[in-house]
């Protein structure tokens, strides 16, 4: 159960804590590294992961040792990462509970889904990152979106005007996705808007 930090990663970083909420900033001062990673089932709640060198929060089952699965994240700011915000990447980095994040200012995704089977993304909000808002396409994956935001400023090129990239599998029900949505997995994805 992590409700501060936990910072691993192959640079050090600063953690804060700001003395009006009592939350946890981790600051990254290289350009390697995640703010916080997650090879285990964890909570992890109120944090700030900014300027991380690769992700303000990563979710890796892919290792032999890792099960990440079932893991909680809730009031997250993730910002100026140089790759995603959040990125949940292989077998065992399923069905978490992520709510209430935002995920700004990153070069590549605000949020990069690259598990097996998927997670459920509640009420998160995305603006400005360089790939786009939303990345959820791998095979299997069925990640639930309800309520989601994303800005509909612009991203670097070059890639697409539908920033926001969904598989056939996953689904979105209602929020506001000013980035647009565009379906790469083939048929459309489950869209309850």
């Amino acid at each position: 159960n992590v409700t501060g930090s936990l910072a691993s990663g192959d640079r050090y970083a600063k953690d804060y804590q700001n003395p009006n909420s009592g939350d946890h900033v981790l600051i990254q001062t290289g350009t390697q590294g995640v703010g916080i990673l997650l090879r285990a089932r964890a909570e992890v709640r109120n944090v700030t992961a900014n300027g991380w060198g690769r992700y303000g929060i990563a979710i890796f089952g892919a290792e032999a040792d890792a099960n990440a699965n079932c893991s909680v994240i809730e009031g997250a700011y993730l910002l100026y990462c140089n790759l995603d915000g959040l990125l949940a990447r292989g077998g065992d980095s399923n069905a978490s509970k992520i709510t209430g994040i935002d995920a700004s200012y990153n070069g590549r995704y605000g949020v990069n889904d690259n598990s097996f089977l998927g997670n459920h993304y509640f009420s998160c909000h995305t603006a400005s990152n360089g790939a786009g808002a939303y990345y959820s396409n791998a095979e299997n994956n069925s990640s639930v979106f309800v309520g989601c935001y994303s800005e509909g400023d612009l991203q670097t090129q070059p890639f697409s005007v539908y920033t926001s990239k969904f598989g056939q599998d996953t689904t979105i029900i209602g929020g506001t996705h000013g980035a647009g949505v565009n379906n790469s997995g083939g048929s459309n994805c489950n869209y309850l808007g």
